[in-house]
């Protein structure tokens, strides 16, 4: 289970957000220590949060446990870490997958409401596969 304070996480992205990265100090130590890690390819700062941005297959609690020492008041509770939902893993199957999966779905259903069904369902399933095809380009916009 991750830390509270890991609001968000993908492969190859991890957002941290707690009241101690609003100390400059603490922000720039907890940058630096990050930024010597092999597995952390950058590090962004922003206002109380870090952004990291990782290498494949990249152990989020090792990282954070470093963090942890370096900065004890990681464990507290931050009212500003609020938990988002982690698809990482999902039935085995990890969240890119799973949106890969979801696309071709939605796409098949798309082709065969077409020939097949009414324009309505046609059109319904265009407009769900536009939908998560813009979701899919917005999420990995920096990697193309």
């Amino acid at each position: 289970m991750l830390p509270t304070y890991v609001v968000h996480f993908m492969e190859g992205r991890a957002r941290l957000r707690h009241h101690v990265f609003g100390e400059q100090n603490k922000l720039a130590l907890a940058t630096s220590l990050l930024a010597k890690e092999a597995e952390v390819q950058e590090v962004r700062s922003g206002h109380g949060s870090l952004l990291l941005l990782l290498q494949p297959g990249a152990d989020v609690l090792a990282l954070c446990a470093k963090l942890e020492e370096a900065l004890p008041g990681l464990k507290e509770f931050s009212p500003q870490a609020t938990r988002h939902v982690n698809l990482s893993q999902w039935k085995g199957v990890n969240s890119r997958r799973l949106e890969l999966r979801a696309l071709t779905g939605v796409s098949l259903l798309c082709l065969v409401s077409g020939l097949f069904a009414s324009s309505k369902w046609h059109v319904l399933s265009g407009f769900a596969f536009a939908a998560l095809a813009a979701r899919h380009i917005w999420t990995r916009r920096e990697a193309l």
